[in-house]
């Protein structure tokens, strides 16, 4: 920056991403979405502690977790190029269930988004 006033510009990328719909095909907002596996150097960020906003925006969570907004929507932002599976599960019980995805990134470092859509079964 050259002075005060100048503004940073921080360029984040959607890694992973999809929507958690429940058994009827209905998408299901506040279900809870965890990064369970990762690749080896998502699995050394995620014990760092690392953090990132919340789909909603209005809190913290740990870096391997993350809420759905009310269509269902999820997204895990920057994370590093491998295979991911992420489990959803419903806060008021109505079930649990997972998907796989592979997070790849170009020449220039962009990331090729991944999309790992969710359909949660009984719990």
């Amino acid at each position: 920056m050259t002075n005060w006033g100048d503004w940073e510009r921080v360029r984040r990328q959607v890694a992973l991403c999809g929507r958690v719909v429940n058994r009827e095909d209905k998408p299901l907002g506040g279900a809870r979405v965890t990064i369970i596996q990762g690749p080896k150097e998502f699995e050394a960020q995620a014990k760092g502690g690392l953090v990132a906003a919340s789909a909603r925006g209005d809190e913290k969570l740990r870096r391997d977790v993350t809420e759905t907004k009310p269509d269902g929507i999820y997204f895990f932002m920057d994370l590093p190029g491998g295979e991911y599976t992420v489990a959803a599960e419903d806060p008021h019980g109505g079930g649990r269930g997972q998907s796989r995805g592979k997070v790849v990134r170009d020449k220039a470092g962009n990331i090729q988004r991944a999309v790992a859509d969710i359909k949660l079964l009984s719990g």
